[in-house]
């Protein structure tokens, strides 16, 4: 299963499975990076690219990862998470003072029974609703600066 998003500044991205695995993050189809994880223990994933403008990013076994780390340096544009069916957050906005991501403006997140915390903070082009329907134990939702008018 395979998750994506768009990014606009290369980062390195922090990824804590689910389960002991080998997780693989493509910078574009070109720049795979994998490393050996275990369970719930965070990975840092060093990009391998020195410039990012509408870059596609691949999650290889995002059905087996609880969390992509803080997302919102990437400044994300269209994310597709909805085979991470085992996340438990999702941070693609900050409250960081001068933080905004005006390339955001579409999540999905499907049937992740498992999130409970969602940021979308100071996404302020972000004006589709966001399909919550299937996240049955989400407790916390960020959404202070975004447009965002029904969730």
């Amino acid at each position: 299963m395979t998750a994506s998003f768009r990014a606009y500044s290369p980062e390195d991205i922090t990824i804590t499975p689910y389960q002991h695995l080998w997780p693989r993050v493509d910078f574009t189809d070109s720049y795979p990076v994998t490393q050996r994880s275990k369970r719930n223990i965070a990975n840092l994933l060093k990009c391998p690219i020195d410039t990012a403008s509408d870059t596609e990013i691949f999650i290889r076994s995002s059905d087996r990862i609880s969390s992509f780390g803080d997302l919102s340096n990437f400044k994300p544009d269209t994310v597709k998470f909805g085979s991470a069916t085992k996340l438990r957050e999702v941070i693609l906005g900050s409250n960081a003072e001068g933080y905004t991501n005006h390339k955001l403006k579409s999540v999905e997140l499907g049937n992740n029974k498992l999130l409970d915390y969602l940021n979308v903070e100071n996404c302020i082009n972000l004006v589709k609703a966001i399909d919550l329907s299937n996240c049955v134990n989400l407790e916390t939702v960020k959404a202070k600066g975004s447009s965002l008018t029904s969730l």
